[in-house]
């Protein structure tokens, strides 16, 4: 008997949607937010596209998501400094150009570099919950020397993404390892449901669990890590069967 999990997809790994919220408010480092928003631009493939949000006492929509990557570090080149703190509307902002205009199977992320301070407009713990919900990503990079950790941390941890203290160069490897999705599926349980008058023998690869049932059935459990886009598993199980005839294998048996 044999399973078959298919990673449907292109082999590689899925185009990137990306926005990049930037701290231009009075308490934040404006020329390290831009110098990790250049190094993260300049790092992203040609499948990718990039959009840019600054927030201070307002925050504003600079650069749609585009393919254009000069284009978005001109636009980051002339961010200007201002002096509140729109973090929650900076957020609110880049989680509606990415549900009206990010791509269908394209991984969907915010980038928010700033220092957590939020003295204006709506709260940012909302859109931390929005976006976990609808699917995007928010990776929060703290601008030092004072950050609310608690704050970007929550957010990160909220949606999916990655929290880095800094504005490293390892940060920015941390924060792209952490968007190049290259599998169709990740934690994957098979299960089958074997009814009585099979024995189960073993398997490649070997089950993690096997359950004999109270009606004489067996229930065959795989744990598989990851199928990769455009890749392929296989599943080869053995059985003796005393006598010759047809069985139904396929009730109650699933993938998750």
């Amino acid at each position: 008997l044999g399973v078959s999990l298919l990673g449907q997809g292109a082999v590689g790994q899925y185009p990137l949607d990306c926005v990049v919220v930037i701290d231009a408010s009075a308490s934040a480092q404006l020329a390290e937010a831009k110098a990790f928003a250049f190094d993260l631009i300049g790092r992203l493939g040609s499948s990718d596209r990039v959009g840019i949000v600054s927030f201070g006492t307002t925050a504003n929509l600079v650069v749609p998501l585009t393919e254009d990557k000069l284009q978005a570090k001109v636009a980051v080149g002339d961010l200007a400094g201002d002096s509140k703190s729109a973090l929650g509307a900076g957020l609110q902002l880049a989680r509606q150009e990415l549900q009206r205009y990010g791509r269908e199977g394209a991984v969907l992320a915010i980038v928010l570099i700033a220092d957590g301070q939020n003295n204006v407009g709506a709260a940012p713990t909302i859109e931390g919950m929005v976006s976990g919900e609808t699917g995007i990503r928010i990776s929060t990079v703290g601008i030092v020397p004072i950050i609310n950790r608690t704050l970007l941390m929550g957010l990160a941890e909220q949606s999916g993404g990655v929290f880095v203290p800094a504005p490293t160069s390892e940060a920015v490897d941390d924060v792209v390892d952490h968007l190049q999705i290259s599998a169709a599926a990740t934690d994957i349980t098979v299960t089958k449901h074997v009814p009585a008058g099979l024995h189960f023998v073993g398997s490649t690869p070997a089950a993690a669990m096997t359950r004999t049932e109270r009606d004489g059935s067996t229930t065959i459990t795989w744990r598989i890590a990851e199928v990769g886009l455009g890749g392929n598993v296989q599943i080869e199980a053995r059985f003796d069967a005393p006598a010759k005839g047809s069985l139904v294998t396929d009730d109650l048996s699933k993938v998750t």
